[in-house]
């Protein structure tokens, strides 16, 4: 295809032009093209590697309720919530049976949480990942109303 190119470019500068054409430009810069498009190409090659690898990742999303009016009472001790109204479960990493998530791949996953609950008892919530503390939300103080806490962690 270059010999055409330039036997073409080579055509057009004689016909539209009285002066001598200088063949060892026109070949440098047919060689400049050629490289820029080598390149181009190659660009063009990992970009689209690299939109595969994008799409076939496992996307992982989910939101999730107490459901109903969300009220869970415990006297004492802990009590494990499980956010049975699932609203969203994108790659289905949120078990709504256990209340688990389980990562499905590596990266790095944000959670968000909150409580709402009548002023007049203390509330708490406990952000655990494997069995270890992460974020508390909490109030204690009695008062009138509700209060409502929000936290989360990556």
């Amino acid at each position: 295809m270059a010999p055409v190119l330039l036997l073409v470019l080579l055509g057009l500068v004689r016909l539209g032009s009285a002066q001598p054409v200088d063949l060892k430009k026109l070949q440098a810069a047919l060689q400049d093209l050629q490289v820029e498009r080598r390149e181009m190409s190659l660009r063009l090659d990992m970009a689209e590697r690299e939109l595969k690898r994008v799409k076939e990742t496992p996307k992982v999303a989910f939101a999730a309720s107490l459901g109903g009016n969300g009220l869970v009472k415990t006297t004492s001790g802990n009590k494990n919530l499980v956010y049975a109204d699932l609203l969203t479960n994108v790659g289905g990493a949120y078990n709504a049976n256990t209340g688990e998530f389980t990562a499905p791949i590596r990266g790095v996953y944000y959670i968000r949480f909150t409580a709402n609950a009548p002023s007049n008892f203390p509330m708490s919530a406990v952000l655990y990942k494997n069995n270890n503390q992460i974020e508390l939300i909490a109030h204690e103080q009695p008062g009138a109303g509700h209060d409502t806490a929000s936290n989360g962690a990556p």
